[in-house]
């Protein structure tokens, strides 16, 4: 089956080590970018969290307690402005340090996953579809240093996408199955490039 995937992607770097105590008065926050190293795969996707705005590519900033807010948000609104109004699009949002940056035995832990999102509902950030893994927040053990969260829109060329029975019951492995079908070799790829 040959599969001709259009990849965009957008990384959420944060750092949720530590619950830091804010001022909720404190407008003094520092809005910092991603590392040219993390900033390559900066494609195209806003991720808008409640009070933070548009903070794809960017470090969460640390004040307002707003890196343990993000801890029980509900799923962010992504955006792709570029989607093609009659395409079909797949989002995944991973972290790739899980449990963390230095031992990534469970990489690409899957936070959220869905499937048949309509072009049109992608540019308005409206994310509905098949939701195969539903939105889990970002959640980093503790003292695992920061974790990024990447956000991947693949178009989907394919219909009736779906994970294995074994994929299904943990978060914490590829999900091979489903990367064979659907992102093929780019996500390896990607990653492999993208490390130091």
């Amino acid at each position: 089956m040959g599969w001709t995937m259009r990849l965009v992607m957008a990384p959420l770097l944060l750092g949720l080590t530590v619950v830091i105590t804010g001022n909720l008065e404190d407008d003094s926050c520092v809005y910092e970018a991603l590392s040219d190293t993390d900033a390559v795969l900066c494609k195209g996707l806003e991720v808008f969290y409640p009070e933070l705005g548009n903070i794809g590519c960017m470090y969460i900033p640390d004040c307002n307690d707003y890196r343990q807010k993000i801890t029980y948000w509900p799923q962010p609104k992504v955006k792709f402005p570029g989607a093609v109004e009659d395409a079909t699009y797949i989002l995944v949002m991973v972290d790739p340090d899980a449990p963390s940056k230095s031992f990534p035995k469970a990489r690409f832990w899957r936070h959220w996953l869905v499937t048949d999102v309509k072009g049109t509902d992608m540019k308005k950030g409206k994310i509905q579809g098949q939701e195969l893994s539903s939105y889990q927040p970002p959640s980093p053990p503790a003292r695992t240093g920061f974790h990024r969260y990447q956000f991947f829109a693949y178009l989907q060329e394919r219909k009736n996408i779906s994970l294995l029975r074994k994929e299904n019951m943990t978060r914490g492995k590829a999900f091979p199955s489903f990367n064979a079908k659907v992102i093929g070799r780019m996500l390896h790829a990607l990653t492999e490039k993208s490390e130091p």
